[in-house]
């Protein structure tokens, strides 16, 4: 395998193993410092690393070995720094031209929109009645369902504060309750 790099083009040949010989030529979009590139082959791959001349953003990476560079900003100006210190966007991730923020609301939106069923159902009510409600009402809750064993949820504080559920507990038909310890 060979690769040449050259100022404004990279040529590529590669001996196959039929003994064929694939060869192909990028004209780059814009200069680039042939003694700083470099090339690594992988089993599936061949990766070359190309030193720009000019810092910046290509469009591409082939063209006229001319082109335009946007110059990237090593001083930067006070409206760059201020654009920079802002949070960054979702919207485009390496290379890609996805709006992410509006994935990740349609999934909320989906996650919010699906039914759960069952025992699933049951807990997220429990959930949601939990978390919307006063400390007094979470307070109920709590201590109707531990001292009760499981048997007994309420949210009235002050029906739950005076009861105890430990001495009114009765086991389901065919057991018994016992203390352990």
């Amino acid at each position: 395998m060979s690769v040449d790099f050259n100022e404004g083009e990279v040529n590529i040949s590669i001996k196959l193993e039929s003994g064929a010989e694939y060869v192909h030529s990028f004209t780059l979009f814009h200069k680039i410092v042939p003694a700083e590139c470099k090339y690594s082959v992988g089993t599936a791959k061949v990766e070359l690393k190309l030193r720009k001349h000019t810092p910046g953003k290509w469009e591409a990476l082939e063209g006229t070995g001319d082109a335009v560079v946007t110059a990237s900003a090593l001083n930067p100006e006070p409206s760059v720094i201020d654009e920079a210190m802002k949070p960054a966007s979702k919207k485009v991730y390496s290379g890609s031209s996805k709006d992410w923020d509006a994935v990740e609301s349609k999934l909320k939106k989906d996650e919010e929109d699906e039914k759960p069923e069952g025992e699933e159902a049951l807990n997220k009510l429990f959930r949601d009645i939990y978390g919307r409600s006063d400390e007094d009402t979470r307070r109920a809750m709590n201590k109707s369902f531990q001292t009760s064993g499981g048997t007994v949820l309420s949210t009235n504080w002050k029906e739950v504060v005076e009861k105890d559920y430990e001495k009114d507990r009765t086991a389901p038909d065919g057991q018994e309750w016992k203390k352990w310890g």
